[in-house]
């Protein structure tokens, strides 16, 4: 058995196999998992290093995110037809994507904040993976296929700064 220990301060507890950090959870699964808090110290003890280390990426992913929100700015852009962006029930819907009549929807998962300014989305979220899922999400939703790429560049692009 291989185990690690990770500092974590008074908002972390642990049920089970579930940390909470704040209102969050993260549940895992796995063989000869154990999770405990000991003097301070988050220990992950379990039969592989993978899964060591899964857990603690994922915990130390979700304490930084709680301490400083995750943020992701998208932008649309468009040489056809302008898009217009709507987020409403947990959907961001995109009307007028190559000017088609019907829009086209991207879920957004639970606890992804969703702000649009015109032509930019900014995606806000403690949750790095439900992040990096919104944006997937959103380029599924705006893929285009039997067209050539380099005329039709219409989509939502992620800004990198």
């Amino acid at each position: 058995m291989r185990y690690i220990k990770l500092v974590v301060d008074n908002n972390i507890r642990v049920e089970g196999n579930t940390v909470y950090v704040g209102n969050n959870k993260l549940e895992f699964k796995g063989e000869q998992l154990k999770i405990w808090i000991e003097d301070g110290e988050l220990k992950v003890e379990a039969a592989n290093k993978a899964l060591i280390n899964t857990v603690k990426r994922k915990v130390m992913n979700l304490i930084n995110g709680v301490k400083n929100p995750y943020k992701m700015e998208l932008v649309a852009r468009y040489l056809h037809f302008p898009i217009k962006l709507v987020y409403k029930d947990g959907k961001l819907e995109i009307h007028n994507f190559l000017g088609e009549k019907k829009p086209r929807i991207a879920k957004i998962p639970e606890g992804v904040n969703v702000e649009i300014k015109g032509q930019n989305i900014i995606l806000t979220s403690v949750d790095k993976e439900k992040l990096g899922n919104a944006y997937t999400n959103i380029k599924r939703a705006t893929y285009i296929s039997k067209k050539d790429r380099r005329i039709f560049q219409d989509g939502i692009y992620k800004v990198i700064l």
